[in-house]
């Protein structure tokens, strides 16, 4: 077979990029062969309360200035020349 071993000689992370675009384009595919006969709607059931948080917006900029601020805090800025004290 052409792909006896071809896993084996990849990094898993590859493979797993493999895997990922496998079943999207089967998916895809199946979609296209297979599809509803109605299209399919998402309805609130009501279980959850679902009006929006009003300081959602400044939480989530603390949140994500925090993540810029530990990446800065760790990243390692010799890989592009950049001396860091």
């Amino acid at each position: 077979t052409p792909f006896k071993g071809w896993a084996d000689q990849i990094h898993g992370f590859h493979f797993l990029g493999v895997v990922l675009a496998s079943l999207v384009l089967l998916m895809a595919i199946w979609g296209q062969v297979t599809p509803l006969a109605e299209p399919w709607q998402q309805q609130d059931s009501g279980d959850v309360d679902l009006t929006p948080w009003k300081p959602a917006k400044i939480y989530g900029l603390i949140l994500v200035l925090i993540v810029l601020s530990l990446y800065i805090k760790f990243a390692d800025l010799s890989a592009i020349g950049i001396k860091w004290p």
